[in-house]
Formats: C-alpha cells, sequence, structure tokens
C-alpha cells in the first residue's frame, strides 16, 4: 500500500507540472524504427533490410566503426541509414516508409533528422522527401555537407493551407540517394511532428479500474496553437472542481488532468475532456472509471481477503463496513457486501 501511495504522489506531481501547457504544440507522427537500431548491428556491420522501411537499390543500416565515424558514434543510438550508389550494380538507394498519417489543412508539418559525412568516403548529396499520397509536400535536395565524421541535425518544413490539393493523401518520408557513385550520404534519428492551428487530439483519456474510497485520474494529450481552455465533463454534463454529494472529490475540471478521489459506484460514468483555442474547439472520446465495490481493501484483486477485511470492519463497527451508507451498520450491509462481492468487478 506504501509503494501505491508513492506511485500516485508521482503521478498528481507530474500531471500539477503539465498544466501550463505551451503556446503551440504539436503532435508527433509515429515513425517505425525511426533510429534504425532494428536490427541489432555489431560493429561496422551493415545490412540491406531495415523493419519499417522499404529500401530500394543500395541503401540500408549500418553500424558504424570508428573508421567512418569519429569514435565509431552517431548521433541518435548505434545505427545510422547508408544512401549508395551503385555498389553491386544496384540502383541509387532510396528508404521510404508509409505513414499512419493523413496531410491536414491548417497544419504546419515539422520534419527533422540528423545527416551526416564519413570520414572514409566521400558527401553524396540525397533528397529529402515528405508526400501526401504522391505530391511532394517538401522537396530538398541537401547539399551542404557536416564536418566530416560527424553529424549535423536538419530540419524542414511545409505549412498546409486550407483547400491544398493533396490534403487527405497519406504521409510518407522518402530519401534518396542523388550524388555521385562511390560517394555517400548517412541520415538517423527521423522525426516528424504535425501542429495544427485549429486543437487536434494526440492521445484520449484512458479508462482506469478504481476500488470504492480509491482515485484516479484521465488525461489527454493535444495539438494546436494557444492560448488553450479545458472543460471536463460527465455523461456530457459540465464538471466542476467540487465534492459531490454523493463524496467523491473532483479536481482538474478547468485543466488537462482530471482527478476523482474518494470514488464511489455511482462516479461510474462516460467522461471526457472539451479543448478549446481560438480557431474552435474538439472533444476527445469518452473513458470510464470502472468501480470494483467488492474490493474493499483496495489491492487491486477480489479475493478471500476483502471478505476477511469486511468482516472485520463490520464486527467492530467501521464506518466502511456501512455498506448501504444510510448511516447505519447493520445486517443489510453485510448482504449488500456479500451480493458485490459475488459478482466480482
Amino acid at each position: 500500500m506504501k509503494s501505491n501511495k508513492l506511485i500516485l504522489a508521482l503521478a498528481l506531481t507530474l500531471a500539477a507540472g503539465s498544466q501550463t501547457f505551451a503556446q503551440t504544440a504539436g503532435c508527433d507522427v509515429a515513425i517505425i524504427n525511426r533510429g534504425f537500431e532494428d536490427p541489432v548491428l555489431a560493429e561496422d556491420g551493415f545490412t540491406y533490410t531495415i523493419p519499417g522501411w522499404t529500401v530500394v537499390g543500395d541503401a540500408g543500416a549500418f553500424n558504424p566503426g570508428s573508421l567512418t565515424y569519429t569514435g565509431g558514434n552517431v548521433a541518435e543510438g548505434n545505427n545510422c541509414v547508408f544512401l549508395s550508389c551503385c555498389v553491386g550494380g544496384r540502383s541509387a538507394g532510396v528508404v521510404r516508409q508509409t505513414l499512419q498519417g493523413f496531410l491536414t489543412e491548417n497544419t504546419t508539418y515539422d520534419l527533422s533528422m540528423s545527416v551526416g559525412q564519413r570520414l572514409d568516403a566521400p558527401w553524396a548529396n540525397f533528397r529529402v522527401q515528405l508526400l501526401a499520397g504522391s505530391t511532394p509536400v517538401i522537396d530538398t535536395l541537401v547539399t551542404a555537407a557536416p564536418t566530416a565524421g560527424t553529424f549535423s541535425q536538419r530540419n524542414f518544413q511545409f505549412v498546409c493551407p486550407m483547400g491544398h490539393v493533396a490534403a487527405g493523401g497519406q504521409l510518407q518520408i522518402r530519401v534518396s540517394h542523388e550524388g555521385a557513385g562511390a560517394h555517400q550520404a548517412n541520415c538517423d534519428g527521423f522525426q516528424l511532428v504535425a501542429t495544427p492551428n485549429c486543437v487536434s487530439i494526440c492521445a484520449q483519456p484512458v479508462e482506469f479500474r478504481a476500488c470504492r474510497g480509491g482515485s484516479g485520474q484521465f488525461t489527454a494529450a493535444h495539438a494546436g496553437v494557444g492560448p488553450f481552455t479545458y472543460r471536463w465533463f460527465r455523461n456530457n454534463v459540465a464538471l466542476t472542481d467540487r465534492t459531490n454529494p454523493w463524496g467523491s472529490v473532483v479536481t482538474g475540471a478547468f485543466t488537462r488532468t482530471l482527478s476523482i478521489s474518494n470514488i464511489r459506484e455511482i462516479d461510474n460514468a462516460e467522461y471526457r475532456l472539451v479543448v478549446t483555442n481560438g480557431c474552435g474547439n474538439v472533444s476527445t472520446e469518452t473513458a470510464q472509471i470502472l468501480v470494483c465495490s467488492a474490493d474493499f481493501n483496495c489491492d487491486g484483486a477480489v479475493d478471500l481477503f476483502d471478505y476477511l477485511d469486511f468482516v472485520s470492519a463490520f464486527g467492530t463497527g467501521t464506518l466502511a463496513a456501512d455498506w448501504n451508507e444510510d448511516g447505519v451498520i447493520d445486517f443489510f450491509d453485510y448482504l449488500d457486501f456479500i451480493f458485490n462481492f459475488s459478482s466480482g468487478c
């Protein structure tokens, strides 16, 4: 129980620290194997197959050694991608990945990566593209090399206006070798962040399970241009910070994180957050509290110990044994608890 209290205290501390949201916040668009660490390669090892990426021609992943990079280090982890031309008769190297996201109007896209130049190979120009369907929305030929043996950060941006012809197209990252034969470019640590002017939900609130008298939180993540206002709803009724008539305590109704303590069965309802900025508002999906009444000792399981603890509380007249909360501890409380206990959660 002591460790549970410490975990809850840490969660409350983290939530309290997240209430002042940045004026501009973006959603990270998921990129599989963005640092090319799968598969694990031995030093100086390489592969033409990269999980999550389509590899065409003379491209793949390798683990740099001290002959290729100072100290054998790369910007992100141990592996990076190589783009070459044209060993073994292969065509110029290309790596690409189709993402789960779609191009959205009124949204800014920031694509970043680390770019490296080997100590033992000439620099190769390469092309970076972000496509929506078949339409390039970022299309840049990278010609400036970092210092040999090092990596440097490169950033690219596209602002998608309303009515753009490619809006709704599925996003794809494509990087291709555009240099001379026997020249090579290296890349690592791809990241794509989408920042809408209007509010967009990045992460939905998640249902949680609680015992009677327990505590829990709902939270959500969003993107957009602030300032933002927040309002939580319970069964479509706006919440305020207060102690409910049935005893549960609501805090954070006007923040990104809603906390409920001293939870009762009636708190089992649908909760959602509405986030508003100057562009409009958006609602999260609903999430529920799953109240497990029979978990009398709040250890996360319904078992014999809950029954024994209730009987002990009932025998000593402890307030928690007033199961039907009618102000009297009597046989009806025992019967109601047994009914809950036999039903489990």
